[in-house]
Order: structure tokens, then C-alpha cells, then sequence
């Protein structure tokens, strides 16, 4: 009957492997996704006025920033935002040559001007501000490119001379709800040359909370209208232009396909199809491999170690969520009676039964610096395994029990048990916590005297159990 039971238990798991096998390919690790900036090449001077190469005053999509109310509006008669088309100044003798950027704009053939008259310097900061649509969300990863302009000096087509040798200063703002979540507070300032762009770029990660969590994301461009010393008599501009705005779903502890979600469609059956064991096989997150080590060589939002394995498939056991909402999976099932299920050894023979004990054992991972006997080790789940002297491990979807085998030495004590197992997990069930198995010991190695009279009296108790039979 314990045959029939297992062959039916491989055979549905075999099925629900093939079954939701086919939607593996459904599932890939997140990508990039722009967020949406209104004019964020300030190409759009729609409704604006123009004067020659420039408009003056708040840009479509774009507010006035200017906390210590300097600017009297941003359209002049000292301080100004609005946008710059750098022109050719000679097309005939020095074609695609532009005054005040010989390269044109960053991008597109306007830039986003923040400018105010030497002698208004150190006035205060100014500038512009934009709110997104988009909501600040967990687990993501937000990348804020904005190219900044160190203006170069020349002369207007209204042949106005305007020396803007030196730089002000600048800041970017990733915003959420007005506050301020990331900056870039003028890192670039003495690199870039003049009539030249460089890129500010800004890296901010949320995780499963963040106290302006959900509300809206903004991006500020600032000029800190900060006097240079070695050009104190200078106008004071900065230039800002192709602002973008991404962001990524970052991966949750055991989540391989990065859907915000650890299940069995996307996360574990990707594991047990790709299943290495330990070592170093180049395995990627979307191949199952979530859990890193002390040697791991990749940055700690994707933690992994090259190769799929054991502790893998228990990582995503203790962080099973359940599919998404909606979308095809199967859900955690309960796992029964909340005691703990016993690693029980026999110091005689150094045998190991691994036993429910009332719970449920899908997957456990047993390590020692060497002491484990890998030749006698029997797996019990069906799932995959690890059999090595430092490592002894199991997963599968559905629980087992019973002995795996004589893998430990002999004659232990629960003092040397505990000292020989540098690792005793054990999985009861998906999205239940990873832990230790309870140990029990059958027998002391060295019998203690009292120990000695209870075998001596279970001896004489057989031996008239013995004699009544044959009675």
C-alpha cells in the first residue's frame, strides 16, 4: 500500500509539474518602464511667448519653484525659467555650430533655462518643479536622468553679450509628495565644460514600506544661484534638459521571476526544473537561483550564488506568498499540526529518521563542516536532492518522512549532534517559516548509570513478557 500511496503521489506531481510547466514562459524577471514626464525636452512652448531664442515664464508641464519668492513670477525683469533654442550663429561660413552650446541641445533643439543678472547672486535657489501621475511604490527601483547644462558665453540674436563664464550650481529632486526621497546636489559641478551637457543621474529603491509610500512622485530642477568666486561679476544660468524618469519592480526574497509574488508556477518549478545542486553553474535568478552567499558577487537587491540548489527551493518555501490575484496557481495548503517535526538519530548506528512528528516536511537542509556520511544517504521526498559530506538536503511539493540513511557518525551525544550540524533546517509547508528540526537522540553513546539500570529493567520486563508466551 506505501507503494501504491507513493506512485500516486509521483504521478500527481508529475502531472501538476507538466501542467504549469506551460506557463513558465509567461513569467521573466522585470524590465525597466519609463514613467511618464510632461515635456521633458521642453520641446513644448505651445501657449508660451516667445522672444527670439527664448521664452520666459512657466514651461508646459512645468510649475515655477522658488521658495523664497525671488523670481517675481520667473519672467524677468531679473530672474527667469523658460527655454533656450541654441542657434547657428554663422549657417553659411560655420554650419552646426550653435551659439551658446556648439552641439545644439541634448536633446530635441530647446533646453530648459533657469537665468538671473549678476548681482542677484546668492538670492536664493529657484527653478522648476514637475508632479508625476505615477504613485511611489514598494519593491521598485526608480533611476531619474536629467542632462544639466554648464552654458558657455554669447551673444543673442538680439546681439545682447551675456557672460556666463563659471557655474551657479544645481540640484535634481526625486520627489514624492513634495518631499524629497533622492537628490544630486551639484556632483557635476567642475566637470562639465562650457557650452557642454553631462547626465545627473539619481538610483532610489523602495522596499516594502517608505513613509511617502503611495503618494505622488515629482521631479524639481534647481539652480542654486550660488556666486563663483573666480567669476563674481557673471550671469547665473542652468541649463536642464530630456528629464526621464524609470522604474523597476525590484525582486522579493525568493521571488525568481520578479513578479512580486513567490508561487509555484513562476519561482518553484522554474527551481526544480533548473535544479544544479551546490557548486558554481552560472545560474541567474530567473533560473530559481534567489539565494546568495558570504562569496556572492552580485549587488544585494538580487542576491545569488550561481547555481540552484536546495537552499534555493527552502528560501522560496519560507517566502512562498501564493500566485497573484487572479492568475492561475495553487494555493498554501495549511500545514496541519503546528509541532515541530524530529530529526531522530541513533548514536549505535548513526542512522537518521526524519519524522513529521504531527506537521509536514517538504524540503530541510542539514550542514556540518564534513562530518556527513553522503554514500548512505536515501532521499525521502522525491523531490530533488543534495548529498555531500558538508551538505544533506531535500525539496519537493509534497511531505515525507522516514530515515535517510546511516549519514552521521557514530556515537553522538545531543551535545555533539548539535555541535556537528553547523545548519538543521526543515520546511513544513509553502510560506511557513524555515525551522529546526527538534533532535532526538535514541541513546546515549556512553550509557550513564541510571540509564544502564532502565535498559537492565527493560531487559528483565522483555524477559518475562518472553516467558509468559511460552506459557
Amino acid at each position: 500500500m506505501a507503494t501504491q500511496h507513493s506512485t500516486r503521489s509521483w504521478l500527481r506531481g508529475f502531472a501538476l509539474f507538466t501542467m504549469l510547466s506551460l506557463f513558465l514562459l509567461a513569467n521573466s524577471p522585470a524590465e525597466a518602464v519609463p514613467l511618464t514626464v510632461v515635456n521633458p525636452g521642453f520641446e513644448d512652448i505651445s501657449g508660451e511667448s516667445p522672444f527670439n531664442e527664448f521664452t520666459f515664464g512657466p514651461l508646459n508641464g512645468w510649475e515655477l519653484y522658488d521658495p523664497d519668492v525671488v523670481t517675481d513670477g520667473g519672467d524677468g525683469p531679473t530672474y527667469f525659467i523658460g527655454t533656450l533654442t541654441p542657434f547657428e550663429a554663422d549657417p553659411i561660413g560655420n554650419p552646426g555650430v550653435y551659439e551658446f552650446f556648439p552641439d545644439g541641445a541634448a536633446e530635441g533643439q530647446r533646453v530648459g533655462i533657469a537665468f538671473n543678472y549678476f548681482g542677484s547672486g546668492g538670492g536664493g535657489e529657484y527653478g522648476m518643479v514637475q508632479t508625476l501621475g505615477d504613485n511611489l511604490q514598494p519593491h521598485t527601483e526608480y533611476t531619474l536622468t536629467v542632462e544639466i547644462g554648464n552654458i558657455a558665453s554669447g551673444t543673442s540674436v538680439s546681439n545682447d553679450f551675456f557672460d556666463l563664464s563659471g557655474f551657479p550650481g544645481y540640484r535634481v529632486d526625486l520627489l514624492a509628495g513634495g518631499v524629497p526621497i533622492a537628490q544630486d546636489i551639484n556632483t557635476l559641478a567642475g566637470s562639465i565644460p562650457d557650452g557642454e551637457f553631462a547626465t545627473s543621474t539619481i538610483n532610489f529603491s523602495t522596499g516594502g514600506s517608505h513613509l511617502q509610500m503611495d503618494q505622488p512622485l515629482g521631479i524639481r530642477l534647481v539652480n542654486l544661484n550660488q556666486v563663483d568666486p573666480a567669476h563674481p561679476g557673471s550671469d547665473l544660468e542652468v541649463d536642464f534638459d530630456n528629464v526621464q524618469l524609470d522604474a523597476t519592480e525590484l525582486c522579493i526574497v525568493g521571488d525568481a521571476n520578479c513578479d512580486g509574488f513567490v508561487d509555484i508556477s513562476g519561482d518553484i518549478l522554474p527551481a526544480f526544473s533548473n535544479f544544479t545542486g551546490p557548486g558554481s553553474f552560472g545560474a541567474i535568478r530567473a533560473d530559481g537561483d534567489v539565494q546568495g552567499d558570504a562569496t556572492g558577487a552580485t549587488a544585494t537587491l538580487d542576491p545569488h550564488d550561481g547555481d540552484v540548489d536546495v537552499t534555493d527551493i527552502l528560501t522560496m518555501f519560507g517566502a512562498f506568498t501564493g500566485p497573484p490575484p487572479d492568475s492561475l496557481g495553487l494555493n498554501a495548503g495549511e500545514a496541519g499540526d503546528p509541532s515541530i517535526p524530529d530529526l531522530i538519530y541513533d548514536p549505535a548506528t548513526g542512522e537518521v529518521v526524519l519524522s513529521v512528528d504531527g506537521s509536514a516536511i517538504i524540503g530541510y537542509s542539514l550542514k556540518s563542516a564534513g562530518g556527513f556520511l553522503a554514500a548512505g544517504h536515501t532521499p525521502i521526498l522525491g523531490g530533488v536532492s543534495t548529498s555531500l559530506s558538508t551538505e544533506l538536503a531535500e525539496a519537493a511539493l509534497s511531505s515525507g518522512d522516514g530515515s535517510i540513511g546511516f549519514v552521521f557518525p557514530t556515537g553522538l551525544s545531543l551535545a555533539g549532534l548539535s555541535a556537528l550540524l553547523t545548519e538543521n533546517t526543515v520546511s513544513t509547508g509553502l510560506g511557513a517559516p524555515l525551522v529546526p528540526f527538534d533532535l532526538v537522540v535514541l541513546g546515549p553513546a556512553v550509557p550513564e548509570p541510571a540509564a544502564m539500570v532502565l535498559a537492565l529493567f527493560g531487559l528483565f520486563a522483555l524477559g518475562l513478557i518472553r516467558c509468559r508466551r511460552r506459557i
